[in-house]
């Protein structure tokens, strides 16, 4: 298996394993070549017709961030959010975006539903992002309670009219790799594929970041366990390359 992994690795990463060097920490400004969406694209590709098409009205799209402290932005100087918006506005300049974060640390899928009217719905969004599924597993949440309470999230939005994209829990020493966490991350790629969603794969994501050499220092924080600086920009470039690439721009 470890032998597989170096064959995927890039030249430049085997050369410096080899002479014992190691990566140099990523810095955020690395992100947007670092965590291109060709460095995972989504299987099967998701249709974004929707999407496309609100582009290319003359309002303004307004983007909902749904989540609990990773969406907030603990641990990093900002939330992938920010540079969402940053990086669209840049891909799509004749197009308004405003990207409204409602991140609350310590939420889970349940108390992220109580308040789904009032914090996102009431914005009639055009988009949602739904960052969940890692406080639900560290407070041991039934996984077909979890899974009902997802359904009800997807429900909710889609009876509003806003395209739905899920994201999934981050990667992090000890609990983050059992495989009771995993099942919650597995359970949110299911319920993405069955109901023809797009799934934000920050667990595969940051999986492969490590599998290429990097070390939880250079994705976490000081914590290790929130997102950093540089995993926030990360996240926020996939997401913006994604719609660039399967949106016909305006």
């Amino acid at each position: 298996m470890a032998f597989i992994l170096l064959l995927r690795l890039p030249l430049y990463l085997l050369i410096l394993c080899s002479l014992g060097l190691g990566l140099a920490a990523p810095s955020p400004q690395e992100a947007a070549h670092i965590c291109r969406y060709a460095r995972l694209p989504l299987d099967p590709t998701p249709k974004l017709d929707g999407l496309s098409a609100k582009l290319n009205q003359s309002r303004p799209l307004t983007i909902v961030a749904l989540g609990s402290s990773s969406t907030v932005g603990v641990g990093a100087d900002y939330s992938y959010t920010r540079v969402l918006e940053q990086t669209l506005t840049q891909s799509f300049p004749r197009s308004n975006f405003r990207v409204i974060n409602r991140g609350v640390s310590g939420d889970n899928a349940e108390q992220m539903l109580a308040r789904l009217e009032r914090d996102v719905l009431s914005l009639q969004p055009d988009l949602v992002i739904w960052q969940l599924g890692t406080n639900s597993a560290i407070q041991r949440v039934d996984l077909a309670i979890f899974r009902v309470q997802v359904e009800q999230g997807i429900k909710q939005i889609r009876e509003r009219g806003a395209i739905l994209f899920l994201m999934d829990g981050q990667v992090y020493p000890g609990f983050g790799e059992s495989p009771n966490y995993t099942a919650y991350q597995r359970v949110l790629s299911e319920i993405a594929h069955q109901n023809g969603l797009v799934l934000i794969p920050r667990f595969e994501l940051m999986n492969q970041l490590l599998a290429s050499g990097y070390a939880y220092a250079d994705l976490l924080a000081d914590d290790q366990f929130h997102p950093n600086t540089f995993m926030q920009s990360c996240i926020g470039h996939y997401i913006a390359q994604m719609i660039a690439q399967l949106v016909k721009k305006p």
